[in-house]
């Protein structure tokens, strides 16, 4: 046995609890300010997601595909430099076919998200804090035990190979994030 483990549940939840484990990551001290957290979160995701699927959106094929073939590119420097792409899909029983329609889908939600969280800033005139935003770039550095080289792989990653878009995304998502909980009311 490595590890034991206690479920926590809202019954047996503690303040001494969420100032040892939670309060590095949430910045909460005390059950009740982790449970008005998960209030707001809940309440940003629900926004969020009925933005998304209660919007229409037209991403120009061309730009789709370009930013599949951009996506493509990171996968391969980062995933199978030695074996190449085609041999690294067959060990795992796929076609480069089947993984590029895999990946549009990913990427036009992606695309979908960038599109959302951009309109946003700009209609609801959300100022980006530049010094926050890198803290935070760097708080997932240092918590991803070397997965991110630096912050152009955190983008690389965010925008789904395409560093530019995803530090643009990655800026608003947070900004909106952050102005739709400090403005949150029940």
């Amino acid at each position: 046995v490595r590890e034991i483990y206690t479920v926590v549940t809202p019954e047996n939840i503690t303040d001494a609890y969420v100032a040892e484990k939670l309060s590095g990551i949430y910045e909460v001290n005390t059950v009740a300010e982790f449970m008005d957290f998960l209030e707001k979160e809940l309440a940003y995701n629900y926004t969020v997601n009925y933005v998304m699927e209660n919007s229409t959106f037209n991403i120009p094929e061309e730009y789709l595909y370009a930013r599949l073939e951009s996506y493509q590119t990171y996968f391969e420097e980062t995933y199978c430099p030695e074996t190449g792409l085609e041999n690294y899909l067959a060990m795992y029983g796929y076609t480069v076919d089947q993984m590029q329609a895999q990946w549009l889908t990913s990427i036009k939600n992606q695309i979908q998200a960038e599109l959302v969280f951009a309109a946003m800033v700009e209609n609801d005139n959300i100022e980006i804090n530049e010094e926050e935003h890198d803290a935070f770039v760097q708080g997932i550095i240092d918590a991803n035990g070397g997965y991110f080289a630096d912050v152009e792989s955190v983008y690389k990653y965010a925008g789904v190979g395409a560093a530019a878009e995803g530090e643009i995304y990655m800026k608003n998502q947070n900004a909106v994030r952050d102005y739709f909980i400090a403005n949150y009311d029940k």
